[in-house]
């Protein structure tokens, strides 16, 4: 066999032989690796953490605006319970429902909207019951001052 063969073959065996080597080196796995469903639980999950620290911190800058006298922030308390009791049934919900209601069929999943709807409702009465005591003691600039922090509120800067 000539030289020049001779090279060719052992070329083309090296790199065969490099080619099966690289083949079975395994890869780590990359974080777009994941799968989507992953992916999407855990977008999923720090966009609910933001938005609870958003109403959050929109809750402590309201209390901290309005003011509030001795006499209204024992009155304040139950407001916040409610809220925060709010929070956390939306929390366990997610927690407890999100992979479920994703795969879910069409029926099942209405079904879920609507007992979560209906514990909607039950929160908000109960939030209403909590906040009465409260707003017939606030006087007419802390009435404003709530008035335009509420989504849709009268007055409300839009800018």
């Amino acid at each position: 066999m000539s030289f020049k063969r001779l090279a060719i073959v052992a070329a083309t065996g090296l790199t065969l032989f490099g080619a099966v080597a690289y083949a079975q080196t395994p890869v780590a796995p990359g974080p777009g690796d994941r799968p989507r469903a992953e992916q999407r639980t855990d977008r999923m999950e720090r966009r609910a953490a933001r938005m609870e620290e958003r109403m959050n911190r929109r809750v402590e800058a309201l209390k901290s605006e309005l003011r509030l006298t001795p006499a209204q922030e024992a009155l304040w308390g139950p407001v916040q319970a409610q809220l925060g009791k709010m929070q956390q049934e939306r929390r366990a919900f997610r927690e407890s429902n999100g992979q479920r209601f994703r795969n879910a069929e069409l029926p099942d999943r209405l079904d879920m909207m609507s007992e979560r709807a209906a514990r909607g409702a039950t929160n908000m009465r109960e939030l209403s019951a909590a906040v009465k005591p409260l707003w017939a003691t606030l006087d007419a600039s802390q009435k404003d001052i709530v008035r335009k922090a509420m989504p849709g509120g009268r007055g409300r800067d839009r800018g």
